[in-house]
This record gives C-alpha cells, structure tokens and sequence, in this order.
C-alpha cells in the first residue's frame, strides 16, 4: 500500500495473530510526531490507530489495522454523481461532527513542541504553501503575473490569516481520504450503516492552529462536488458540534461517536457565531485551495502521478465558484465572490486567469515558451489562455487507447500525460512474418489472422489480456477516469501486435457495450513518434467507452 506521500504500508500478521500496519516513513521526526499525537490521542478516547511497536530507528512503526473502508469510497456515488445518499450524508456529517473534538478535546495537555515539522501554524508556513502554488502550479501553467504585485498580496492575505490566531489543534490534512470507517463492536447486520464510525489517520503534520483550517480542507476536496445545501449541513453540523464542546458539554462522553474525556481546550466562544465564522472560513477556504493546486503540481504535473492529475480541473472549478461567488460556495453561505477578497485584487487577477483557461485533453501543461510547448506565454488579464485542462461538469468518457508498436523502433510514447500503461509483448507468439506469403499483410488481414488463430498461442496470450484490461477498465469506470493505455509490441509492430490490438477492441466492444453515440476513432501514426500503425492504412485504434445514465452495462 502505497499513498500520495512517500510513506509506505504493509498488512502484516502479529504474533499474536492479530492483523496490523506496518509503516515505514522517510523521516524520522514526522514519525515520532504521528506516535507521539496518535498516543495522545487514544488516551483522550479519540478514534485514531493505537501504535503497538516502533522501530529502534525510528524509520518505522506498526500500528493498527483499521480496515479498508474508507469514507472517500463509501461516498463513491456521490463523488461521481453531485447527488449524495442519505447515508453518504450522515457519513460525511460524522466525520465532521468528529473534528471539533480533535481541535479541541485533544489539544488539552499536548505539547505542541513534538510537532512537526513546527508547533504551529505561522508565517513561514503560509509562505511555503503559497510559494508551492506559485513554483509548482502557477509558473508551471504559463500564466504571466509581476511576482512583485503578487508577493505584496500574499504578505496582506498572510496577516489575515494569522490575525485570527491559533484556537487549537490542526490536523493539517483532514479529508475523506484520511477517514477510515469502522463498525461497532457487536454490531448487526440490519444497523451496519448505522454503526459505523469514522477514525482518523495520517495526522503527523499537525500542529496549534486555527479552527477555519481542517473546516475548509474537507468541504473544498476538489473532487467531492458537494452541493449548497450540503455544504451548508456540513458547516451547521460543525458548528453545532464545536459550540457544544466549547460550552462544556464535550467533556465526559461528548457529542460525536468516541468517547473521549477530559476538557476543551481554552476557546472564545464568539468566533464561533455563524457571521464572524463564515466570514473567515471563506478566506482559508482560498488558501486552502491554493496549497491544493501546489500539491497537485508537485504531485502531478512534475511527479506525474495521475490521481492528482485529473484532480486539477475539479480544484480549479472550485476556486473559480469561490471567486465568483457562484454555484454551491454562495449558496451555501461560504463564497462571497471576489468582492470578498478585495484585499488581494492582484492575486483575484491572476486566479480569474487560471480558472478561466480552456479545456482540453490534456492534463499536462508544459512550461511555455519551450520548444515543448506549443503556445505562448499568456499576460494576467489577456483574453487568451496558455493552456488547458480538462473540463469539468461534464460526463467525460473513459478512452481506451489501444495501439501497437515494433520493438525495434522502441518503446510506445504516452500523450495523455498519465505516464502509460499497459504494454504486452507478443513475441513469444508464433510470428507469421517468418513466412513469405504473409510477409505483405498485416494483422487485419484474413490470412494472417487465420493462422493466428489456428495456432492457437495467441489465444491463449489474449486470454491473460482481457482479464487484466477489463479488470482495469471496471476499476477507472468506478473511479471516473477518463483515460486508459494499452499497446502490444512485437519485432515488426505488422502482425502479432496489430491482430492482438484488434481483437482487444472487439473485446471490449462486446464485454462492455457501447451506446449508439461512441465510436471507433483511428488516428495517422506519423503523429504519434516511433508509433506503429494498427493495420495496413497506418491508423491507431481509440476506442472511447461513454459511461451513461441509460447504459445498463456502464
């Protein structure tokens, strides 16, 4: 198991029997500060793993095992949909409900100084997260900007941020992904959904910081397409919550699901009334949304990672319904537009210019002006746009791309910028360029596949490649993926590869149905570098499987 970081997991057996994590981190004091936190926290009652062994490094601990149920999937619906369930709801309204007792109940008695990497939340780290914005996301996009103009609104958007001061805990990264869920003990079928908890994980970075944080952390993941009435719940239930524990009444059992002890850490309870919240909310809901775009170009655009590749068109969509003042940030009481910002106007100009970018295919801006890049650099405030990615607010289909290549000319070149994916060596197949009579033809033609198939070792190759592809193709059609390579090599890239990628789209045609408006797309193999064409006209094959509302096989 692997996640966004270079952290590392592994399910293992205790002696005991009992299963357990295995997690082994690159730096020593980010795992000292997860033991240290997550021990605090279970003597609190708090629902988080409880740390059973730590290595004599310190490079590694074990840690419990809290399952595979993961409120980012149990809310896959919704995600996908913009239409959350009643139980995606009341799972989502738990976890929140849950936040305020980590900010306040288990900030009580920690030492904030075995934090790391620092013990609170200040300057310098404001200004880390919004220079990784800037060098890792803005300049990588090719948007112009006077970074003079921009610094003098990052230090103003940097002293309101800290004007509002540390009220307590920080979990630094709370979103679903970071929220595992977890039955009762006991529990019966007929109450599953009922009785399942949320416990919390991947906490290390965590600090003294404001509430507003973690609050516009999880109503901003990029890909959740929360509505304005839910956003609004999820504001009400926190602030429900907070209030209750900032009263007193979170001591003892508490509200939410654990049942931690203990008291609230010191908190004026008027920064918790809805006006003066929302207020603030809005503006580290911007920065939140700045870190986000950082992260996803470090993690995508230069580590080229594609779940957070295709992320980038949904957090874009949201910071632009959060400068606008549109869509569900306004409905919901949380998105004031970019009049709310008006301390800032350089930094709205140059965000109005990156939401408004044009879609298209490719997730992978290249820096411009390069001999990579095709267009021109585009000046904050000009019309144009450097660069594009895709859109978002449409059902986008899942393309199978399916080509085939020589060995001899090398290895197939990936445009869609995912990094690849697939690619299957048919040389172990009986080849019939070996034979004079096929050496003219091509994997299209009837001769060559009839020998092909009457030997029968392609048969049994392709029986491997449709377990593996449609295995693939389910699990990018769960997740709303929107691109999936697959390409077969052999010697020549004219017979063995070509009937293989023929036949894995008569395959996919059949196993998975196309509705009457998808189509079989060829494109001109000069465009594609050392590319070899599928059959004789010199064409790929994409094939483009529309995931649809009437599509009962989708």
């Amino acid at each position: 198991m692997k996640g966004g970081s270079n952290r590392k997991y592994e399910r293992v057996t205790l002696p005991s029997g009992l299963s357990a994590v295995r997690t082994e981190g690159t730096c020593r004091e980010e795992n000292e500060a997860f033991v240290y936190l997550a021990r605090h926290f279970r003597s609190l009652g708090l629902n988080v793993p409880e740390v059973y062994e730590v290595s004599s490094d310190g490079m590694s601990y074990v840690q419990e095992d809290l399952g595979d149920c993961v409120l980012y999937d149990a809310v896959a619906k919704g995600r996908a949909t913009g239409e959350y369930s009643a139980r995606e709801v009341e799972l989502l309204c738990r976890a929140v409900r849950e936040l305020p007792r980590f900010q306040l109940l288990g900030a009580a008695g920690l030492d904030f100084g075995r934090c790391y990497p620092s013990a609170e939340f200040d300057s310098r780290l404001i200004g880390f997260d919004l220079n990784y914005f800037k060098y890792c996301f803005l300049k990588p996009s090719g948007v112009e900007f006077n970074e003079v103009r921009l610094q003098d609104d990052f230090d103003r958007l940097s002293a309101d941020l800290l004007s509002v001061g540390n009220q307590g805990f920080m979990y630094r990264d709370f979103q679903a992904r970071n929220v595992m869920l977890r039955e009762r003990p006991g529990t019966s079928d007929a109450s599953r959904d009922l009785a399942l908890e949320p416990w919390f994980i991947d906490f290390q970075g965590g600090r003294r910081g404001p509430l507003y944080y973690d609050l516009a952390s999880f109503i901003c993941q990029a890909r959740s397409r929360f509505s304005p009435a839910l956003k609004e719940r999820l504001v009400s239930e926190y602030l429900s919550a907070a209030r209750e524990i900032a009263a007193g009444a979170g001591s003892g059992s508490g509200s939410g699901s654990g049942s931690g002890s203990g008291s609230a850490a010191g908190i004026d309870a008027s920064i918790l009334e809805d006006g003066p919240f929302r207020s603030t909310l809005r503006l580290f809901m911007l920065f939140r949304d700045l870190q986000t775009l950082g992260a996803y170009g470090f993690r995508g655009l230069i580590e080229r990672k594609p779940h957070f590749i295709e992320s980038i068109p949904y957090a874009l969509a949201g910071l632009g319904e959060l400068l606008s003042g549109s869509g569900s940030d306004a409905a919901a009481g949380v998105g004031a537009g970019a009049g709310a910002f008006g301390r800032y106007p350089y930094l709205c100009e140059v965000l109005t210019t990156l939401c408004a970018m044009p879609a298209t295919a490719a997730t992978s801006p290249t820096v411009a002006g390069t001999a990579a890049s095709p267009m021109a650099p585009t000046t904050v405030g000009s019309k144009a746009s450097p660069v594009g990615f895709a859109a978002v607010g449409q059902d986008e289909p899942l393309t199978v791309e399916i080509l085939s290549f020589s060995y001899k000319r090398g290895l197939p070149v990936d445009v869609s910028g995912n990094g690849g994916g697939y690619i299957f060596d048919c040389r172990a197949v009986h080849n019939p360029g070996r034979y004079p009579e096929y050496k003219n033809l091509t994997g299209r033609d009837p001769e060559v596949i009839k020998f092909l198939e009457d030997d029968g070792e392609v048969l049994t190759f392709l029986e491997s490649v449709y377990a593996l592809v449609d295995a693939h193709v389910k699990r990018f059609l769960d997740r709303g993926f929107t691109h999936l390579q697959v390409a077969f090599g052999c010697t020549g890239g004219q017979h063995r590869s070509v009937y293989c990628a023929e036949a894995l789209a008569k395959h996919l045609r059949n196993a998975f149905g196309y509705p009457s408006d998808s189509r079989c797309q060829d494109y001109p193999a000069s465009a594609h570098n050392s590319v070899s064409p599928v059959g004789a006209a010199g064409d790929r094959i994409r094939i483009i499987l529309r995931h649809t509302a009437n599509s009962a096989a989708l």
